[in-house]
């Protein structure tokens, strides 16, 4: 349960007012990716006080969300809301999530990737 230890540890921070920083996040994140705990990453992702995640934090979530196919969130698009540009990886964790029979989510990331100016790789 060291997903659970982590975010234990950051909230910690939070109350002896040490600002984390995007490394730390980062920590937290991967550790619920390993986990497959997609819920707490989206929540972190979201919850991130004073912290603006970059494209790496979004990857790293997405990397949870792959694990359990859930490819219904959009990582992606959450991203470009958020002012960032969406790369290869993102794309990649996203279309490892349409495992199941997903093939139009796939098309449409496939799309989103080519709209974005990004090229693909072997695996996308």
């Amino acid at each position: 349960r060291q997903w659970e230890l982590a975010l234990r540890q950051l909230g910690s921070m939070y109350l002896l007012s040490v600002a984390p920083d995007e490394l730390t996040c980062l920590a937290s994140l991967s550790a619920c990716a390993s986990s497959a705990q997609w819920r707490a990453a989206l929540s972190l992702l979201r919850n991130a006080a004073g912290l603006r995640p970059g494209i790496q934090a979004f990857n790293v979530a997405a990397r949870a969300f792959q694990r359990l196919g859930q490819w219904q969130i959009s990582l992606f698009e959450q991203a470009r809301i958020d002012g960032l540009e969406p790369d290869v990886y993102t794309a990649n964790a996203e279309l490892g999530a349409c495992w199941d029979g997903q093939w139009q989510a796939a098309l449409a990331i496939a799309r989103r990737l080519r709209e974005s100016g990004s090229e693909g790789d072997v695996v996308t």
